[in-house]
């Protein structure tokens, strides 16, 4: 039998939390964790029922929640498929990046701007440095719009641009003076 629960997100960070002793109340968990009261109410009796969690009783009004070695083996589990699920997502990005940037390549255009200091800027430069073209010339900008203007003046934010400044979570790539080859808020 597979005692394993599809576990929630807000039963993951609650989780965590117990683990790291934040636990002292349920509203201060709540608190925490941006998470309604009831939910946390609903999310710990879940946890407890299939005994991830145990509570000890400090006194009548008061309960501390503690991970049991079940909870703390689920956790692992969780942490290692978000990890493995990051991972995974930022090779898919990496490869999209890799394969815009090729096209343009292959079109002719050699001279290459990511703009932006978020961490996608820092995928999409190392996505450029890894494509291996000796012929490639790019460079790296923050947010200034000066800097921006030497790519077009261009904000974007998700798949539409708009003349202006980049946010700093923001990634811009674009080829040469012409539009954008890829513009990112958070997914490519």
């Amino acid at each position: 039998m597979n005692d394993t629960i599809n576990m929630t997100d807000n039963e993951y960070r609650l989780l965590q939390a117990v683990e790291s002793g934040e636990s002292d109340s349920q509203r201060k968990l709540a608190g925490k964790l941006n998470i309604s009261l009831g939910m946390i109410n609903l999310c710990l009796r879940r946890l407890i029922k299939q005994g991830y969690i145990k509570t000890h009783g400090l006194n009548k009004r008061k309960v501390k929640y503690l991970l049991t070695p079940k909870g703390f083996t689920e956790k692992m589990k969780k942490t290692y498929h978000y990890t493995q699920k990051t991972i995974s997502e930022l090779s898919r990005i990496k490869a999209n990046i890799q394969n815009e940037v090729r096209n343009k390549y292959l079109a002719g255009e050699r001279n290459f701007t990511v703009a932006g200091r978020g961490e996608l800027s820092d995928l999409a430069e190392i996505a450029i440095k890894n494509l291996k073209y000796g012929d490639i010339v790019y460079k790296r900008t923050g947010t200034e719009s000066a800097e921006i203007m030497s790519v077009g003046g261009w904000k974007c934010r998700g798949r539409s641009c708009s003349n202006g400044k980049i946010d700093s979570d923001d990634v811009l790539i674009a080829g040469g003076e012409k539009l954008p080859l890829m513009a990112v808020a958070s997914k490519i």
